[in-house]
């Protein structure tokens, strides 16, 4: 971003006048279709990056982000509509340099119809699951997720058993042709309850490097399986559950 100007102010980290000095560069995007979009920047000066629907409109802002605590920046937005949209590249405090910004447009995605205990799908056996916690709210929590800065949303299965039986779940992250998507960007937490209550104790709960897994006996009744997040993590997921006679 030098040599160039500054001309515009962000909604996040350089929003006031005495941090607002740096240099930006603008991108415009233009989609056909209903989007996602990922933008991700890497540099070595403290960045500030944001999206507008109009490029000379503050008030059209749609998202900023300034994670200075853990770079890079990752800009994200679920659902755009067709249209023109303008990304920006700035600094905080003055701050300018190098960088290098990626770019990816996917399909939309909205929130997940699992997304508390009254809407839990039905979990099935022995077929992989896809789903996502992106958009979800943050309405439950366990004994490995470390309740204090927890934020993370989560989605919930349900199944039942009618007898005595070893169910093994494995959860992974999202896979797309053989390769982890957004991979990293996810550190899930698997847990699973006897009922829905957020201070139920779980029957098992799981924080482990990839993947996460649950194989117990467990007697007859209903079963709620907890896709979770460490921290703040959110991200797209696969959950098998298989089950067979105790030995």
């Amino acid at each position: 971003t030098r040599a160039l100007h500054d001309f515009h102010r962000s909604g996040c980290g350089n929003a006031g006048d005495d941090l607002s000095r740096s240099p930006e560069a603008i991108y415009r995007i233009h989609l056909e279709n209903q989007s996602s979009i990922k933008a991700t920047v890497t540099g070595e000066y403290d960045r500030v990056v944001y999206l507008r629907r109009a490029c000379d409109d503050p008030g059209a802002e749609l998202v900023c982000v300034d994670d200075w605590i853990d770079p890079p920046e990752v800009l994200q937005h679920p659902h755009l509509d067709a249209g023109e949209y303008f990304i920006f590249v700035d600094g905080y405090d003055g701050q300018e340099g190098p960088y290098e910004i990626t770019f990816a447009v996917r399909p939309p995605y909205f929130p997940p119809e699992n997304d508390t205990c009254a809407t839990a799908l039905p979990l099935p056996v022995g077929r992989h699951v896809r789903g996502t916690t992106r958009l979800a709210e943050d309405q439950y929590a366990s004994t490995c997720t470390r309740r204090r800065g927890h934020a993370a949303p989560d989605v919930v299965y349900r199944f039942e058993l009618d007898a005595l039986t070893r169910v093994r779940l494995t959860l992974e992250e999202h896979r797309v042709d053989g390769e982890a998507e957004d991979a990293g960007d996810f550190d899930s937490v698997l847990y699973l309850r006897r009922d829905c209550l957020n201070d139920t104790p779980p029957v098992a709960c799981v924080d482990e490097p990839e993947p996460q897994v649950i194989d117990a006996f467990l007697g007859a009744g209903e079963y709620f399986v907890f896709v979770d997040g460490w921290r703040e993590g959110e991200g797209d997921f696969r959950l098998l559950m298989e089950q067979s006679e105790p030995n």
